[in-house]
């Protein structure tokens, strides 16, 4: 019996042409072109290769499907409780970390050498001199120690940056300094210069950057979220910002996506909005994970990377 793919990504055409170079015996793939051949297909194939949001769309129509693989390492988009949970989703890891930390610091660099302001004074022909810090004297501060918060504190450990970790556990872990727990929050966020957060989606990291929070950080601090935008109070944020209680927000994500144009956010001065693109690139990784997960598969053996639906990861 031949196996159906269906790729659902925003990238159609470089998914295809990078699985025609795998390994994937009795595998029919079908990338379709529009909306038409998706509904078309969507209920003929066992097998779906994709982004989780546009996934979502189909799920209830994917009668057959017996495993997705998501292109994402986040999957919160699919494993909310009004959803099927009778497959197997996987996802992927330690893929994206290099473009995540890529981002980070394109922004920190930017502001901190302040290259917009210098943009602007070319184009009105102002020589202005101004001295810098470097940053090897800040300290980057990182929630959530996992695989791209590692890949963050490596490429900080370059700048020779002093790096702080917060996750659940107080454990040793590399490319960190000092790791702190969530009871510690208030202690890490007083002494850290640049607040990044690549939290997923779960119900403990709903609003954990909140006026509290944000009230524990210097006034000198930047606040950058590459993780899930249900991490930020969104208000409290916005009041945090008019007041100037930190220096600048860099936002990738929001809670609503796309953010809605309505948001006070889009024009704060000192609010950088990206449209959840830190990531955003067709990884090798990616397909070296699907081509193993397949022979996995049709092996009938277990997988990587497989998601527990209750813990949301």
């Amino acid at each position: 019996m031949k196996n159906k793919l269906l790729v659902l990504t925003r990238n159609q055409q470089d998914f295809k042409k990078e699985l025609a170079k795998l390994n994937l015996p009795k595998l029919e793939i079908i990338v379709p072109k529009n909306q038409k051949e998706i509904e078309e297909n969507i209920a003929k194939v066992n097998i779906i290769l994709g982004n989780p949001p546009i996934v979502k769309k189909y799920l209830p129509q994917a009668e057959n499907l017996i495993w997705l693989q998501s292109t994402f390492a986040g999957i919160d988009a699919l494993v909310s409780d009004d959803l099927r949970r009778d497959y197997i989703l996987t996802n992927v890891k330690d893929t994206y970390g290099e473009a995540m930390a890529e981002y980070v610091f394109g922004y920190i660099l930017m502001l901190e050498r302040e290259i917009l302001e210098n943009i602007k004074n070319q184009k009105n022909k102002i020589w202005a001199e101004k001295c810098h810090q470097v940053i090897k004297d800040k300290i980057i501060g990182i929630i959530g120690a996992g695989s791209i918060g590692k890949k963050i504190a490596k490429v900080a450990k370059v700048f020779n940056m002093t790096t702080y970790g917060l996750r659940s556990q107080k454990k040793k872990t590399k490319y960190f300094d000092k790791i702190f727990i969530p009871k510690n929050i208030k202690e890490f966020l007083n002494k850290t210069d640049f607040v990044i957060s690549v939290l997923p989606n779960t119900k403990d990291t709903t609003d954990i950057i909140n006026k509290k929070t944000l009230g524990f950080m210097k006034k000198s601090a930047t606040f950058i979220n590459i993780g899930r935008g249900n991490a930020v109070n969104e208000n409290d944020l916005i009041e945090a910002m008019k007041k100037k209680k930190i220096k600048a927000a860099i936002l990738d994500v929001s809670k609503k996506e796309p953010l809605p144009q309505t948001s006070p956010l889009w024009k704060l001065p000192n609010v950088f909005i990206t449209p959840h693109i830190s990531g955003y690139v067709v990884s090798n990784k990616i397909f070296e994970i699907f081509e193993d997960n397949y022979q996995r598969f049709i092996r009938e053996k277990s997988f990587k990377y497989r998601v527990n639906f209750k813990k949301g990861y």
